[in-house]
């Protein structure tokens, strides 16, 4: 049996924790060693979850150990798995049994899709993409490696992510909007208009906050 490893111990990663135990696949393909995590107080007073077991930086995977992404920020995610990656680390699709597909869905390796969120066609997810729960992806959507969805969101019709984007809670994307690479779209806001890369944008229609 594969002993499960979850990069990252903050907020996310508890979530993720709870998550793997709901998967059929939880004490029949695998079960949890622990968290990787390069402070080892991230779980600070949280009780009732697995123990961190060692840092991102210094862990050397075992051949039983299959890991799972518990980050959320794209460029911690960048950068934790990809030193991981280096050090032949294999991670797994977390998929919350909940979750509503529709056809022809394509999914990178390491991705993360959390409870009640709903993929419905022609959809394309990236490596170690994360989308949080209850979120929307509406047909023909496209979203780049590393990018993070956060939850309650509505990417409608025809939205492209492209690679480390992150869109924070409760956000709507209108269709056939591109939001370039590296940008971040704050919480609450609604995307009229295609956003540039590394670009930071919010609101009601969302704006750079130059």
């Amino acid at each position: 049996m594969n002993q499960l490893i979850i990069v990252g111990a903050g907020g996310f990663g508890r979530e993720v924790s709870h998550w793997v135990t709901q998967n059929p696949s939880h004490g029949l393909e695998y079960s949890i060693k622990g968290f990787l995590d390069d402070n080892p107080k991230a779980l600070g007073n949280y009780r009732n979850y697995p123990p961190i077991i060692g840092s991102i930086k210094k862990y050397k995977p075992d051949a039983a150990d299959i890991f799972v992404c518990g980050l959320g920020i794209p460029a911690q995610k960048l950068a934790a798995i990809t030193l991981l990656l280096n050090k032949g680390a294999k991670f797994m699709n977390l998929i919350h049994p909940s979750v509503v597909f529709g056809g022809n869905i394509k999914l990178g390796s390491g991705v993360v899709i959390a409870p009640h969120v709903t993929i419905s066609a022609d959809i394309a997810l990236a490596d170690f993409v994360t989308v949080d729960s209850n979120s929307v992806l509406g047909h023909d959507t496209k979203i780049g490696a590393w990018s993070h969805v956060g939850n309650l969101c509505s990417l409608t019709g025809g939205v492209t992510l492209e690679d480390g984007v992150f869109i924070g809670a409760h956000s709507v994307i209108l269709p056939n909007i591109t939001i370039g690479e590296n940008a971040l779209v704050g919480a609450g806001s609604v995307v009229t208009k295609n956003v540039l890369e590394t670009l930071v944008v919010f609101g009601n229609p969302a704006k750079s906050k130059a």
